[in-house]
């Protein structure tokens, strides 16, 4: 239990994210949980670059600086050959630089990638049992990586092999 003032919460109608604002002894905190559109189709990638346009727009004048943000979800997609498996990618991912947009808004890392440049770690099999991906991540303000620690942990309610847990210290 803390103290903390709810400022805002968000939920959009088709169910593809959701976040709140809430202040903790002066500090803004942001709390983004996205679930992009799966698959490779040209309607797929414009469903998720409609979805990284629409959160740029919401957040066009956040102080990023200023706020504690994390950027978590299923992303249905991948910026790095590592995160998939086998690691050949298929064509690039036409919404990817509408993402890294919304990143460089927002100013924040994935975190672990940062702390495991070279590791291979994945969330997702795919039901063919031959190809993986590490689709959930966990997107950290940049002023805050001295300060989480972060992992994946295994379950075993989901199609997804692994949640990813942050906790700011």
């Amino acid at each position: 239990n803390f103290d903390f003032q709810l400022l805002e919460q968000f939920e959009d109608a088709l169910g593809r994210f959701n976040y709140i604002i809430f202040e903790v002894k002066a500090q803004k905190f942001l709390i983004i949980n996205v679930y992009a559109t799966s698959g490779q189709t040209r309607d797929q990638e414009n469903a998720r670059k409609l979805l990284w346009d629409c959160l740029i727009a919401k957040f066009e004048h956040l102080d990023a600086e200023n706020c504690a943000i994390i950027l978590g979800g299923d992303f249905n997609m991948v910026l790095n050959e590592l995160d998939r498996h086998p690691q050949l990618m298929r064509k690039k991912c036409a919404s990817s630089e509408k993402f890294k947009k919304l990143l460089n808004r927002l100013n924040v890392e994935d975190l672990w990638r940062v702390l495991n440049p070279n590791a291979q770690e994945f969330t997702y099999k795919a039901t063919n049992n031959i190809s993986y991906a590490r689709l959930d991540r966990l997107y950290i303000s940049k002023h805050l990586r001295q300060f989480t620690d972060i992992k994946h942990e295994p379950m075993t309610f989901s199609d997804h092999l692994n949640a990813v847990e942050a906790t700011v210290r």
